[in-house]
């Protein structure tokens, strides 16, 4: 579980499975009490080593020094859009360079457009996924 202040916790996990291939991303965000649960799945061709990868990524990303207030959502209506949305986040070396990363391979999945808002309100709430 990471903490990046009192009202806001995030989890988050890559689940994959060797015998069927596929696998999920899974972010569960609890902000002042309300806890949203969103999922992205991954396609066939997604490996353990991807998997690993992503998991460090995103474990990086939440890690941050730079990170302030900050959660993560998945665009839902076609499961095709992982946003990460920032409202006192700088854009700055750390955040960038771990934000490229992200992007570069959900880019090589061909799953999911990637895009970094620090401008976008923390309560922009969307419907978590089915």
């Amino acid at each position: 579980m990471t903490s990046l202040n009192p009202e806001v916790t995030i989890k988050t996990e890559v689940d994959y499975s060797h015998k069927t291939r596929r696998g999920i991303v899974t972010l569960r965000v609890s902000d002042s009490g309300r806890e949203s649960l969103h999922r992205l799945p991954l396609p066939n061709s997604v490996d353990s080593e991807l998997r690993a990868q992503l998991q460090a990524i995103l474990d990086a990303l939440l890690w941050g020094s730079k990170l302030q207030r900050s959660f993560i959502t998945v665009l839902t209506p076609h499961v095709d859009s992982l946003k990460i949305i920032n409202r006192d986040m700088p854009v700055n070396e750390h955040t960038a360079g771990m934000f490229l990363q992200i992007r570069a391979l959900l880019h090589s999945f061909k799953i999911a457009q990637v895009k970094l808002d620090p401008n976008t309100a923390v309560d922009n709430q969307l419907p978590a996924a089915g």
